[in-house]
């Protein structure tokens, strides 16, 4: 489902479905506008606002609108609300983080599974000493962000085991990085460290190639609803 860039905004406390009216009306704009899905909660949040929470029919993805109560106006905010009513934005607060929470763990029950499909592919650093505590990161050489993840590796293996997806999201460049790291991987973690460092520097030109399998782990992770990097899931 397209995000439209939605917020996530729902308490799973107290839910009711509203008026049946109120849920046709929702319905029928989303049939009209030929978005595939379907209502399948709603909370009134009061000041004549509803949460509507929808699941697209093909992939069971969920997101978060808004309606007016009689559900005739669907629409999406950003991420800043204000307003004197406290209790009501608490409200909002705690229902987004509960949302957001489980939805999380439900993309990363998806995104483990791909670390055991993709066993061979994974880079794996063990913990500074014995632990069954361990990070799952997904990660694009192009990500600035990903490379700072990176140069934290030596203080993350003093807790954990470290286990790594390579992936081409950003760019062409992304792909060509992650093939090269998947061609040369090995199972000494010191080169494998060095190998890293070499080709996540910003400056590092990749080579002119692409791996096939590289393109079918990147679309297994989007396919999982990973869509930013570095992802990480901290597991024990």
């Amino acid at each position: 489902m397209t995000r439209y860039t939605i917020i996530a905004l729902l308490s799973l406390l107290h839910l009711s479905f509203g008026s049946d009216n109120a849920q046709s009306t929702i319905q029928a704009i989303l049939d009209d506008k030929k978005i595939p899905a379907k209502v399948v909660q709603t909370q009134d949040l009061g000041h004549n606002l509803r949460a509507i929470i929808v699941e697209h029919t093909q992939n069971g993805d969920r997101i978060m609108l808004f309606s007016t109560q009689d559900g005739s106006v669907l629409f999406d905010i950003g991420e800043i609300m204000w307003s004197n009513d406290n209790a009501f934005l608490t409200k909002l607060i705690q229902s987004k983080s509960q949302f957001e929470q489980e939805q999380k763990a439900k993309i990363d029950s998806k995104a483990l599974k791909l670390f055991e499909t993709y066993q061979a592919q994974t880079i794996t650093f063990k913990a500074k000493k014995p632990t069954s505590n361990t990070l799952y990161i997904i990660s694009d050489p192009m990500c600035p962000y990903c490379l700072k993840e990176l140069e934290k590796l030596s203080s993350r293996l003093e807790s954990h085991n470290v286990k790594m997806l390579v992936v081409g999201f950003l760019s062409e460049d992304s792909l060509k990085k992650a093939s090269e790291i998947l061609a040369q991987k090995s199972g000494d973690e010191g080169k494998n460290l060095a190998l890293l460092k070499k080709i996540y520097d910003k400056n590092y030109k990749p080579k002119d190639s692409q791996n096939q399998q590289v393109l079918e782990i990147s679309k297994a992770v989007a396919q999982s609803g990973v869509h930013s990097v570095p992802y990480i899931i901290e597991s024990n």
